[in-house]
C-alpha cells in the first residue's frame, strides 16, 4: 500500500498573496528585531551589562541578516 501526493499548481494570484505576505513579515520582523536590540542596547548603558549589549548586538545580527535576504529577493526581482 503506497502514499498518493496529489500536489496542485497554486494560481499566479495566490502566489502573489504569498509573496506580498513574505514582504510583510519581513519587514515586521525586521521592526520588531530593531526595537528588540534598541531595547536591549538601552538596558545594557543603563545596567552597564555586557551579557545586555551581547543581546543587543545579537539581535541587530538578526535584523542585518533579514534585511540582506529581503534585499536579495528585490534584487533577483521576486518583488
Amino acid at each position: 500500500m503506497g502514499f498518493s501526493f496529489v500536489t496542485e499548481i497554486p494560481s499566479p494570484d495566490v502566489i502573489r498573496e504569498m509573496e506580498s505576505f513574505e514582504l510583510i513579515d519581513n519587514f515586521f520582523q525586521i521592526v520588531v528585531l530593531l526595537c528588540a536590540a534598541a531595547a536591549a542596547g538601552i538596558f545594557a548603558l543603563r545596567r552597564r551589562s555586557r551579557d545586555l549589549l551581547i543581546l543587543s548586538l545579537a539581535y541587530t545580527c538578526f535584523a542585518m541578516g533579514t534585511i540582506y535576504y529581503v534585499l536579495y529577493l528585490v534584487i533577483i526581482g521576486i518583488w
